[in-house]
Formats: structure tokens, C-alpha cells, sequence
């Protein structure tokens, strides 16, 4: 705060007090002076503990949402407080909020690259949809979300209306995502290994080879999939094994 003008560190305080005290509709113009007062002083408490104090505050704004729509978006989750900076902070500059405010949105919403948000524009996704991913993966909607359950991204029985209102960090996604689309199906299996069903069985049964998704599991995917990256470290280590000679293997 201290690099802030103090009317900058006041709308700010104001804004989130009395979204956080009051609810997301409050209309700061139409509180009184007591309760302006109350909204500044938990602001300023928030405030001065300095961006993850502030961020806290922002998650517990956006849990206390009523909205449920997929297509709800950020006014509708943090209410006041993003109207006031995507509008009517635009003639004043509001100082940090603004930047927090959109960190967040962009960390908890699949925002299209090249989309405005508080005035600056989002360069790259950060995250997906459920519908997004399963368009990413060419995954059937059924069969992505008994996958995510199996890799406990999503609840178990999770309805469509749960996972359409969900998003999923491209960071942990992305690797998922180009895992699936590069693995290798257990029918595969003994010719990308160049070993027999038998052998591959054998390896299987012995844990050697894990799917991506146990094939036990509850609710696990019927096509079984294999990541080639523990593939190719098998691969790799077969092939630094130094080589047998005839009397080797007598």
C-alpha cells in the first residue's frame, strides 16, 4: 500500500468489504456511512497483508457465487468488484487489484487466447472446459470423465451439469493431453516393443508396464492406453544392455 495513493488503496478496500461483507449485487453508493466504513476497514485489514491475502479474498468471493450456468463468467462470480474495474475504474487507474483480479479470472476460466480481459489481452489459454478438453483429447464426453474420475480430477459420479462448470489447468492438462494423443494401445504393445503378447503379458502382469489408467480401476476406460515416455525409457535402457555373445548364452 505504501507505493499507492490513498484513494487508490480506498476503492479498492471499499469494493472488496463490501462484496465479501455484503454479496456480489451490493451497490456501494447506497451504503451508509457506517457501513462504508466497515467495508474500507475489512478491506484495508485484506490490503495491507499485501497479493495472496488479496487472492484469498477473491477465492472466498468467487466460492460464495450463486452461479451455476457453464456459461456464467466472471461478473457473475465476483460481482461489484469486476464491474467496478472492468468499467467504472476505466477513467481512474484502480492500481494493483485490477492486475490480481484478472490473474485470477484467468487462472479459474478457459479464456479463448487473444480474449480481453480488464483491459489487457490473454496471450496464451491457461485452461479448459470440460467440453474444451474433450474437443483437445477427441475424447467421447462419457468416456473423458470416467478417465478424470480414474485420475481423481474429477468426483466419482460427477453429473454433466458438475463437469461442464469445471475448468482444468492447461499445466496439468497439457501433459495429459499430448500423453493420450501419442499413447500406445495394449494391442500395440508387442510390436512397439518388439516382443511377443506373451512377454508383454508377462510385463504387464509384473507391473513392468502400467496403462495410464488401471485397467481395474472402477469405471477405468475399456480401450487401455500406455504413455510412450515410460515406453521409451524401456526402450532406452534395453538398448545401453550390452549385447550377449554365443558363449554368453550357453
Amino acid at each position: 500500500m505504501a507505493t499507492q495513493p490513498i484513494g487508490q488503496v480506498l476503492s479498492a478496500s471499499e469494493m472488496i468489504g463490501a462484496v465479501l461483507e455484503h454479496d456480489h449485487d451490493v451497490r456501494v453508493s447506497k451504503l451508509s456511512d457506517e457501513a462504508s466504513e466497515q467495508a474500507i476497514d475489512i478491506g484495508i485489514s485484506i490490503y495491507r497483508e499485501g497479493p495472496e491475502a488479496v487472492t484469498e479474498a477473491l477465492d472466498t468471493i468467487r466460492a460464495a457465487s450463486s452461479a451455476s450456468a457453464v456459461q456464467a463468467g466472471p461478473l457473475a462470480y465476483y460481482g461489484k468488484l469486476y464491474e467496478w474495474l472492468d468499467k467504472k475504474s476505466n477513467n481512474v487507474d484502480p492500481g494493483p487489484i485490477r492486475g490480481i483480479l484478472r490473474d485470477h479470472i484467468v487462472r479459474h476460466f478457459a479464456i479463448e487466447p487473444g480474449t480481453t480481459v480488464l483491459g489487457e489481452e490473454v496471450k496464451t489459454r491457461t485452461a479448459y472446459t470440460f467440453q474444451g478438453l474433450s474437443i483437445a483429447l477427441g475424447m467421447d464426453r462419457r468416456r473423458l470423465s470416467r478417465l478424470l474420475q480414474n485420475l481423481g480430477k474429477v468426483p466419482v459420479g460427477a453429473l454433466d451439469k458438475e463437469t461442464g462448470n469445471m475448468t482444468f489447468d492447461v499445466a496439468e492438462t497439457l501433459p495429459l493431453i499430448q500423453a493420450f494423443q501419442s499413447s500406445i494401445s495394449l494391442q500395440e504393445l508387442p510390436e512397439y516393443l518388439g516382443a511377443s503378447k506373451r512377454q508383454v503379458t508377462a510385463l504387464c502382469r509384473e507391473g513392468f508396464l502400467e496403462p495410464m489408467v488401471p485397467s481395474s480401476t472402477r469405471g477405468a476406460v475399456r480401450n487401455i492406453a500406455f504413455a510412450r515416455a515410460p515406453l521409451d525409457a524401456i526402450l532406452c535402457r534395453i538398448e545401453q544392455l550390452p549385447s550377449m555373445t554365443g558363449a554368453d548364452e550357453n
